[in-house]
C-alpha cells in the first residue's frame, strides 16, 4: 500500500488492528507514522503511542509493550 492510499483508508475506513511499515526510505516511514498519529489526539499520545526500531530494540520488548494493559480506558 502506498502513502496516499494509507491516508485515504485511515480517513474513510475502519482501521486494521495492526499495520507493519517496511522499507528503507525514512521519509516515507515518517509520513506513514504521521498519518497514524493523526488518529490519536495529541494530549493522549504520551500514554497511547509507542514506536520501536527493531534494529535497536528486541521484538520481545515491543510485544510486551503492546500486551500491557493501558492505564486509562
Amino acid at each position: 500500500m502506498d502513502i496516499p492510499t494509507l491516508k485515504q483508508q485511515l480517513k474513510t475506513a475502519s482501521t486494521a488492528q495492526v499495520y507493519l511499515v517496511l522499507g528503507t526510505q525514512s521519509e516515507l516511514q515518517n509520513e506513514a507514522r504521521q498519518a497514524f498519529l493523526t488518529l490519536i489526539p495529541e494530549e493522549e499520545r504520551v500514554m497511547n503511542v509507542a514506536s520501536f526500531d527493531l534494529e535497536e530494540t528486541p521484538l520481545a520488548t515491543a510485544l510486551a509493550d503492546a500486551k500491557a494493559a493501558p492505564f486509562f480506558w
